[in-house]
């Protein structure tokens, strides 16, 4: 992926992922190659116990900070069952991006400069596919290849599921993406105020962040 000033995305960096299970010999060797240093569990404690990662190498630091947000089916009515996921994954993006320890702690790592950073939740769409998006925000990628890369993750659940028909909990919609965003305009004015407001990221540090990370 390109910003908008030219420059293109370092591979291997920056790492979004689902949780780290049954991988094959060619996905061990693949996350080998790529000398992680960080890896950031999205999952909520629970969630990280009864599906352990089984990739734990050797001087990487884990770290399983939860960015799960509340949801509340009874506010939603009369709705179908369909509906109100519907209803449930909207407000649940629009929260996400704001006062998440997790989040915090990924931008805190990728501040830093000390190496890889893989991060992922259950499937690597929700929590991690708006963390991903919110990185790509501040490397200052359009809207267009974040809202592509997001949209990734619909071949991934396709095979996870085990199916081409979704239920809502396993879809990836373009505008529950929008509504992390919008959400974030509506609050703070531009993407700019809210990285500083909620990480400490002001224009200086965001150059320096975009040097190591663009090429």
């Amino acid at each position: 992926m390109v910003s908008t000033d030219g420059r293109r995305i370092k591979e291997g960096l920056l790492i979004r992922s689902a949780f780290l299970r049954m991988l094959d010999e060619e996905q061990i060797e693949y996350l080998d190659s790529l000398n992680i240093k960080y890896i950031l569990d999205l999952r909520s404690t629970e969630e990280a116990e009864s599906k352990q990662d089984e990739y734990f190498p050797e001087g990487v630091k884990y770290y399983n900070i939860s960015a799960s947000v509340p949801r509340d089916a009874k506010v939603f009515g009369e709705l179908s069952r369909e509906q109100k996921k519907d209803m449930q994954q909207l407000a649940a993006y629009s929260a996400l991006p704001f006062d998440n320890k997790a989040y915090k702690k990924a931008f805190e790592l990728i501040s830093n400069f000390k190496g890889p950073l893989l991060f992922h939740c259950y499937a690597g769409k929700d929590r991690t596919g708006v963390l991903s998006a919110l990185i790509l925000l501040l490397l200052d990628v359009n809207y267009m290849q974040i809202f592509n890369d997001y949209m990734l993750s619909i071949r991934s659940m396709k095979l996870m599921y085990g199916s081409s028909t979704l239920p809502v909990a396993w879809q990836v919609r373009e505008e529950w993406l929008e509504a992390s965003l919008n959400a974030i305009l509506l609050k703070y004015g531009s993407y700019d105020r809210y990285f500083e407001a909620e990480y400490g990221i002001d224009k200086t540090v965001k150059e320096k962040i975009k040097d190591y990370y663009l090429l």
